[in-house]
C-alpha cells in the first residue's frame, strides 16, 4: 500500500490486542469504498464467510492466564445475529437474521415480515453487522 502522506509504498501490519474479551461482541465489515480521485463511493459485493459457532477471540487476549484462570472468562462467541444490506449507498434495504436464544431458531426480519429460515440455508453475503454473544453468558 501508499502512505498517504508521502505516496511511497510501505508494507502495513495493523494489530488488534483485547485485555478482556467483552460479553458482546459487535464486528462491523467495511462494505464501502471510496472510489479514488471521486466523491464517490462503491459498494463492496464480497463475500465474508464468519463462523456461527465458537468465534475464538484467544489469540487476541493479551494476558490469557488471567482470563482463563482467575477471571473464568470464555475467549469463543456464537453469533445471535447479524444486518444486511442490500443496494447502493444511496438507496438499500436492511434486513436481519436473529437466532431465538430459547428454541436457537434463525428468523429473518424483514420489514413487516418474520419468517424461520434454516441455518444451513441463510444468506450471509450481505452481512455487514455482527453481533456475537460470549459463550459463558
Amino acid at each position: 500500500m501508499k502512505c498517504k502522506v508521502c505516496k511511497k509504498e510501505t508494507i502495513h501490519t495493523k494489530a488488534m490486542d483485547i485485555f478482556q474479551p467483552p460479553p458482546v461482541l459487535i464486528i462491523q465489515l467495511k462494505r464501502f469504498k471510496a472510489v479514488p480521485n471521486t466523491d464517490r463511493w462503491r459498494k463492496l459485493n464480497s463475500v465474508v464467510d464468519f463462523p456461527i459457532y465458537n468465534l475464538d477471540l484467544s489469540g487476541y487476549i493479551v494476558d490469557k492466564d488471567l482470563i482463563n484462570r482467575q477471571l473464568g472468562l470464555e475467549t469463543k462467541y456464537d453469533l445471535s445475529g447479524y444486518v444486511n444490506h442490500m443496494g447502493t449507498l444511496g438507496n438499500g434495504h436492511y434486513t436481519s437474521n436473529v437466532r431465538n436464544p430459547f428454541t436457537r431458531k434463525w428468523h429473518v426480519y424483514d420489514d413487516h415480515q418474520v419468517t424461520e429460515v434454516a441455518e444451513t440455508s441463510m444468506q450471509k453475503e450481505h452481512a455487514y453487522l455482527l453481533f456475537y454473544v460470549r459463550k459463558d453468558m
